[in-house]
């Protein structure tokens, strides 16, 4: 119907947003601009439609992006985690272990021993 594909229009221009800008902070404002919904409504719909908070989606995008960096660089955590837009250590720590089930060294650490 008329408004789902409407609705997955804007559910993919908000997506394709995150993926280019994710390095960089990403404010409320700047996506519901992007789809002409005001910011509370914009919040319930992407909830509905996602299953969790733009927030949490931008940084699961950074996450998955950080966690292949771990695995695939030497850099150090802390530049990768800079370069993905993640600028309070703790909070990402505590995400990354909550989305990934171990620490961000811990992982570089398994990765290395399995090589």
């Amino acid at each position: 119907d008329n408004k789902s594909t409407k609705h997955l229009g804007r559910l993919k221009k908000i997506i394709d947003y995150v993926e280019q800008h994710y390095q960089e902070p990403i404010t409320l404002d700047q996506v519901t601009s992007l789809v002409a919904l005001n910011p509370e409504y914009f919040c319930r719909f992407f909830k509905k439609y996602m299953g969790f908070t733009f927030t949490k989606y931008v940084n699961l995008v950074r996450l998955a992006r950080i966690h292949n960096d771990i695995l695939q660089t030497d850099d150090s955590i802390m530049i990768i985690q800079e370069r993905h837009g993640f600028t309070n250590y703790k909070l990402f720590n505590h995400m990354f272990k909550e989305a990934y089930g171990c620490t961000p060294s811990k992982l570089r650490v398994k990765h290395i021993e399995h090589r």
